[in-house]
């Protein structure tokens, strides 16, 4: 797993409108890393790892994605709405499910599995 911290060393660090996401400090890096990653870099991480807990996993992806939802609602063009399919297209322009799995990933490696096949 440190290999692939070092490896995302290289990607540009994390953009301000998402420091209101991090809970705990220790998050920020691992946020800065996973912002920063290419699409390549995310889709070769989600074929090459999986959660060994996806009860656990899914639960923090929702809150992942609430907070995404929050995020949104907080531009001032929103009014504090967020329809689902801005959600949506939010999601899906920013890679948010393959940057969760990277940030999951990185946070909690005794919680994935290597897959066998890349």
């Amino acid at each position: 797993m440190a290999y692939l911290i070092n490896l995302a060393e290289q990607f540009p660090r994390l953009r301000p409108e998402h420091e209101s996401m991090i809970l705990f400090d220790k998050d920020k890096r691992l946020l800065e890393i996973v912002y920063g990653m290419p699409r390549e870099f995310l889709e070769t991480l989600n074929r090459t790892y999986a959660p060994s807990d996806l009860r656990a996993y899914n639960t923090l992806e929702r809150k992942w994605f609430e907070t995404e939802k929050w995020l949104l609602g907080t531009h001032p063009e929103t009014n504090g709405q967020v329809s689902e399919e801005a959600l949506m297209d939010d999601m899906e322009r920013e890679d948010l499910h393959l940057r969760f799995k990277a940030f999951y990933i990185l946070s909690n490696p005794d919680m994935v599995k290597r897959l066998e096949e890349i």
